[in-house]
């Protein structure tokens, strides 16, 4: 296969992934000649789509004594989970065409570990192999997405957000991305006693630091033996060319790698096999800060990885020196690295700075390029871009032609370009011992110049090349080439956008006229308060709110919690915002608005496509949503949610934050373009008309917008692209008035602005800021130096009272080796930023990757502002940093603040209103609203029947509900509960905190009542006799939080025992379902037992991080198979006296009926009736019964008897209820499918439509309601409870009247 072949030559003369070059390889013009011939002679040529292989293997067989089999078949699809059809065919570059999970810890099950284990996994994709050791004790580093993702570079390229999900460990491969070639998982196996149980040596910690000159060996002064015989050769990742010691010497042959590589990983081999834990190695070398480094390890068989200051961004290379011991044995070896330099990028611009495209794109593998330059230019100017050139511009040059360019540019007049053309040839000179030679042809074209009419003449009128790149106008004139298509775009304030495509010929006269429409009026737009109106509080990008939020872990209440999407997925749900008294959020390509005070789903809206994986939240401007999506934007009316226009993107999904001002939005696309909309409504009478953008500014190569919100001036729009250059914008036009290439390679952090500077934070290790002139622009005349943390940052600086906040990883510049929070101090004078101090992350292993939320509410009192940030670890915690200037080191107070109850990895920020309540999301899709408690409980003691509470864990006060699990014969339990100073504690509601409380039946519930002042707060603890589990759920992925959920016919109660879930997948099998639980005494034992339709045992699991779930894998297994099957789980004390059975039925593909009531379900509710919409699987009887909402809920077989039926199709069916009033009811549903089944009983409320207060029911309340309400009282009248008990008490009286006259006095 061409392909194939082409691959594996350009493996052996051209950069392999991490920069790693053979000893043999050429550059110059032999490669360059290579490369061009394969390029001419592939790009013509029209390939069909290959088909790749994925499939499992082993060496059992080479290794077994006779006899021995290995029992576990690996092309079974027992040990391929997730999307995979167990081994099987895929087409090659197909987007996402690998999502598969292969559980190899299920092998190790089936075979014999007295004889044989599991040592390593070997995965091989196209030319390079990735090997993962499994020790002898089934211990194992995990290897991460990143690891993979440099061993196999463009063969396999991982899933957008999809890092999680790629991982070797914890027993599985998971692998989810686009692969490019075969893939194939080895299982290796050694015999028992093969194995070595030494334990490696630790790897002390390095520093980051900058370059160093070329080491040569060192010399050799230990005695030798004749012939070295401990190390045979060394691999580098990335390759896999076997670099070879010389035994006499030894030497090996030079290690070429690229020059923006920063580090090698490298694994040495002993002469006895692969590895050889009784031999002890010990790596040095100089560091490129001239220092001296050091570690010792054994020879375990790991690639080890060797960053800076081993290696720095650089031409030059190191030497790193192994002192190999075995017994009475030592020898030396040499590893030499040197560098190979190729150029980072390419561009040609006009005279006036305007690019011009050249052919092909820029990729530092191709080597020759073509530009066609009009004649109307007077000159253009090449940019040749090295990588060194950003870290160390003095070792930098470009060699144009030999001629030596400092600044990477190289002039070419236009008139001095010959009929055929002329040829530079450049080639980065940094002091690397290799160097690619690029060529570029330029040529000289008569150009046809082109006028453009517009009316209105304000219009905004853009022009685009075939690669999107815009063309500008000179002297109010366009200049094209001949037969050549562009596009362009015309839009205006208030009128409707126009697009198109033009091509002239060389005779033609060139005007182009357009004329635009006036839109027509809109609808009136709703002007709303917004508290928090996107990813930031505030215009300058700052998210400071001068309110009262909890900042003692004790005050804090779960005020609700929601679940919106699926879990670990695009419809994981967005940080929300906060608009006129509304949480709106978006997930899984809908908009909702959500009661502040309850969570509940107000109103919700379909966008015209899903939204990408993100933490994007929606923005509001002026009566408007603006929503971002995987590929465009949805504007909607922010009160109804009506759908007002649409806009798709060219390329890329909308992946920043969109900025609205004064009429228009300003945001980036992620691999894609810059863009500014007009809001206009165009087509008032169409909801999905598309908009036509203002204007267009494309970026150059793979420099899109990420995580890279703009801020705007008067004149400009300031934003940051993914290559670190800040790109600053005309605001009308979207010229790029100038771009600032940072230090950089790597942004994604909004700018902010303070105090007449701009911030942003890097991935790189640097902080920014700059200042601005009065006209707006950045002042270049007075640069101050970035702030270098090291590390990685994607915060958006927040800032007040001159001090600064993000949080970094990975940087050991401030002396903090792991993740923390940077707090740094502003200079006023001139902006200059200094650390103050840190307060490190570390314990959640990972970094807070979203931005700052400073609260100043408490400042006036205290001097103190508290920070907020979340940290993306698998626990999701929110840290609080309380700070005032001056400090130079951590309050005690700050960190670790609160841990969410549905743990999951965060990319959210915490968002506040002015009561404040502190809104938190995470990848689990629980929206979750937190506040401060006037009242709450400091402990909780509970005695008799051997107590546990909450599973044993530290009682959590923040949170409403609680368990307690007591011995199945117990009568009761006494109660203590203390709570903070002058709150008064009732239980189901008799004062006191010590009671007695008698248990009856399964769970008793126990109501706790906090009162002090005129707060109260509600805990309520359900006591069960006998063990219970406490959680479950079901999904279809062995892998904590991800996959889908199957669909439970109810909420989990640990008394109930019975449960159903099902998933429906039309174009992929389900071949097991994981169901997750937990329990609260942690001595019960938890048992699985088959029912029926269940292949093999249920296998019960606990995974890293101490989750439990129970493996049930369907008999019956294809795509669209309609299967069930049913396990009963038993829960048992440790003495075995007490236990309780669970009884869940898993289904696939609408096997069971299945009744869906959404939050939105009731569609209609009048005085009299209700209209229902509700959601089936399959076609059937679908039976309700409406009752009064007091009423017991009934069963399914009184529903079928007392209710009403209606023939139910697959799909969305609708009730059409009367006969109400205004009082509150349930609606009770069934479906009965064609088999008898029936479904488990689903309910919607029908809320009462009483006002409370309004006697009269004239729709107001007041002082005739009043009067209506004293009169009934002095008569004695009946009152109807839902007007009349104002204060919710039970009884009507004074205090109902005394009470609402002061509402109406207050109104």
């Amino acid at each position: 296969m061409k392909r194939k072949w082409l691959a594996l030559l350009l493996s052996c003369t051209m950069v392999v992934n991490t920069g790693v070059l053979p000893v043999a390889a050429t550059t110059l013009d032999n490669e360059s000649a290579v490369v061009q011939q394969m390029n001419e002679e592939t790009s013509d040529t029209q390939e069909e789509a290959e088909e790749g292989t994925l499939k499992a293997e082993s060496n059992f067989e080479e290794i077994a004594e006779d006899g021995d089999v290995l029992t576990a078949d690996l092309e079974s699809d027992t040990y391929w989970t997730t999307e995979g059809e167990k081994a099987r065919t895929f087409q090659l570059g197909e987007e996402n065409n690998v999502n598969d999970v292969f559980d190899y810890a299920a092998i190790a099950e089936k075979t014999d570990t007295s004889k044989y284990q599991i040592s390593e996994i070997d995965v091989t994709i196209g030319e390079n192999t990735l090997k993962h050791k499994v020790d002898a004790d089934n211990k194992e580093d995990k290897t991460t997405a990143e690891e993979i993702s440099e061993c196999f570079g463009d063969d396999f390229v991982i899933g957008e957000d999809a890092d999680e999900e790629n991982f070797i460990g914890e027993g599985k491969v998971s692998l989810a991305g686009t692969a490019n070639e075969d893939v194939t998982i080895e299982v290796i196996f050694e015999k028992v006693e093969q194995i070595a149980d030494s334990e490696p040596a630790k790897d002390p910690a390095q520093d980051d630091a900058d370059v160093i000159e070329d080491e040569q060996p060192a010399e050799d002064t230990t005695e030798q033996a004749e012939e070295r015989t401990l190390l045979s050769y060394f691999r580098v990742s990335g390759t896999s060319e076997d670099f070879t010691f010389d035994k006499t010497t030894g030497e090996a042959p030079a290690v070429y790698v690229a020059t923006d590589t920063t580090y090698i990983s490298a694994r040495v081999y002993p002469t006895s096999g692969d590895k050889d834990t009784s031999m002890n190695l010990t790596y040095s070398y100089t560091g490129t800060d001239g220092k001296e480094y050091e570690k010792e390890l054994t020879c375990r068989g790991y690639y080890e990885r060797f960053e800076a200051p081993f290696l720095a961004k650089s031409g030059k290379g190191n030497v790193l020196h192994i002192k190999a011991s075995k017994g009475d044995v030592t020898e030396e070896y040499n590893i030499t690295v040197k560098r190979t330099a190729s150029l980072q990028g390419l561009t040609v611009e006009d005279q006036n700075g305007n690019p011009i495209a050249i052919d092909p794109s820029f990729n530092k593998t191709k080597t020759a390029y073509t530009v066609n330059v009009l004649d109307n230019n007077k000159t253009v100017t090449v940019k040749a871009v090295d990588p060194v050139e950003t870290e160390y511009p003095d070792e930098s040059q470009i060699l144009f032609n030999g001629e030596a360019s400092e600044d990477g540019s190289y002039k070419v007049d236009v008139a001095d370009i010959p009929e055929d053309g002329t040829t530079l040839v450049m080639k980065p000179d940094n002091g690397a011992e290799q160097a690619t030679e690029y060529t570029l042809t330029i040529k000289k074209v008569t150009a046809i110049p082109m006028e453009v009419k517009l009316d209105p003449e304000n219009a905004q009128f853009c022009l685009y090349n075939a690669k999107n790149e815009r063309v500008y106008p000179d002297g109010g004139k366009y200049y094209l080439l001949p037969e050549t298509d562009y596009t362009y775009t015309a839009a205006c304030d208030g009128y409707v956008g126009k697009s198109g495509t033009i091509n002239y010929k060389a005779d033609d006269t060139a005007v182009l006229d357009i004329s635009l429409e006036k839109a027509a009026d809109g609808q009136d737009l709703p002007q709303l308060d917004a508290e928090y109106g996107g990813f930031r509080a505030d215009s300058n990008n700052q998210s400071v709110i001068s309110s009262k939020t909890p900042i003692t872990k004790e005050s804090i209440e779960v005020k609700w919690e929601r679940q919106m999407g699926t879990s670990v997925t695009p419809s994981s749900g967005s940080t929300p915002v906060i608009v006129d008294n509304k949480v709106y959020t978006q997930s899984g390509g809908k908009l909702y608005m959500l009661d502040k005070e309850t969570g509940e789903i107000l109103k919700s809206s379909d966008c015209f496509m899903n939204a990408g994986f993100n933490l994007i939240p929606v923005t509001y401007g002026d009566g408007m949503i603006f929503v971002p999506l995987g590929g465009g934007i949805q504007c909607f009316n922010a009160s109804t949610l009506e759908s007002l226009w649409c806009y798709k993107g060219r390329t890329g999904s909308c992946n920043s934050p969109i900025r609205y001002e004064n009429g228009r939005i300003y945001v980036g696309f992620q691999m894609g373009d810059f863009v500014c909309l007009t809001t206009t409504d165009e087509d008032p009478s169409s909801q999905d008309e598309m908009k036509t953008p203002l204007w267009t500014s494309p970026s150059s190569g793979n420099n899109g917008y990420w995580w890279a919100g703009a801020w705007t001036n008067d004149n400009y729009v300031f934003a940051v692209n993914q290559g670190g250059a800040l790109m600053v914008m005309d605001k009308n036009t979207g010229a790029t008035v100038q771009k600032i290439q940072t230090k950089a390679d790597k942004v994604r952090s909004d700018v902010s602005f303070y105090n007449g500077r701009i911030y942003f934070s890097t991935q790189s290790g640097y902080l920014y800021s700059y200042n601005l002139t009065a006209d707006g622009k950045v002042d270049l005349d007075n640069l101050i130096e970035p702030l270098y943390y090291g590390g990685q940052s994607t915060c958006t600086p927040a800032v007040y009272n001159n001090r600064l906040y993000i949080g970094i990883s990975s940087g050991s510049t401030f002396g903090e080796d792991g993740a923390a929070i940077l707090v740094a101090d502003i200079n006023p004078e001139n902006g200059a930023m200094t650390k103050a101090y840190l307060v490190p992350t570390k314990s959640d292993f990972a970094y807070c990757q979203t931005s700052g939320l400073i609260i100043n509410g408490y400042e006036d009192e205290d001097g103190y502002v508290y920070v907020y940030f979340l940290v993306n670890s698998a626990k999701g915690s929110l840290y609080m940093v309380k700070d005032k200037p001056g400090m130079t080191a951590p309050d005690p107070e700050s960190g670790l603040f609160y841990t969410p109850s549905h743990e999951q990895y965060c990319i959210a920020s915490a968002v506040a209103d002015s009561d404040g309540t502190i809104y938190l999301k995470n990848d689990s899709a629980w929206q979750c609203a937190i506040r401060r408690a006037e009242s709450y409980l400091k402990s909780v003691e509970v005695t008799g029947g051997n107590a546990v509470i909450d599973g044993g864990k530290d009682f959590a006060g923040s949170v409403k509900e609680h368990s307690v699990t007591v011995d199945m014969d117990t009568e009761s339990v006494t109660m203590n509960l203390t709570a903070n100073e002058g709150t008064e504690i009732r239980m189901n509601g008799v004062p006191g905190a010590k009671q007695e409380i008698a248990l009856t039946g399964d769970a008793t519930t126990v109501e706790v009542e906090l009162l002090k002042g005129e707060s109260t707060r509600i805990y309520n603890f359900t006591i069960y006799r006998g063990p219970v589990l406490d959680s479950m759920e079901v999904t279809n992925n062995p892998n904590s939080g991800m996959g889908t959920k199957f669909t439970m016919d109810q909420t989990f109660d640990p008394a109930n025992t019975e449960y159903t879930a099902g998933i429906s997948t039309a174009t992929k099998q389900v071949t097991d379902g994981y169901i997750w639980v937990s329990w609260a005494d942690a001595t019960d034992k938890l048992t699985a037992e088959a029912v029926s339709g269940v292949r093999g045992t249920p296998t019960i699991r606990t995974n890293y991080k101490g989750d439990t779930y129970v493996d049930v894998s369907f008999s019956e297994r294809g795509v669209g198979v309609t299967t069930s099957a049913t396990v009963k789980l038993t829960l048992t004390s440790e003495d075995g006296s007490r236990s309780r059975t669970y009884t869940v039925t898993l289904y696939t593909n609408n096997a069971l009926p299945k009744v869906t009531l959404a939050d939105d379900a009731v569609a209609e509710r009048t005085d009299s009736t209700a209209t229902v919409n509700v959601t089936t699987n399959k076609e059937g009887t679908l039976y309700y019964l409406v009752q009064k909402a007091d009423a017991a809920a009934p069963d399914a077989e009184t529903i079928e008897k007392d209710g009403k039926s209606i023939d139910a199709a697959e799909g969305e069916n609708t009730l059409n209820i009367a006969d109400l009033t205004k009082d509150g009811y349930k609606v009770y549903v069934v479906l009965k499918d064609a088999n008898e089944a029936v479904s488990t009983v689903e309910s919607a409320e029908l809320k009462e439509l009483w006002i409370k207060g309004d006697l009269n029911d004239d729709g107001n309340i007041d002082m005739v309601d009043v009067t209506q309400l004293l009169e009934k009282l002095t008569a004695e009248e009946e009152i109807n409870a839902a007007v009349g008990d104002i204060n919710g008490d039970g009884v009507i009286d004074m205090v109902d009247v005394t009470l609402l006259m002061e509402q109406i006095t207050k109104e």
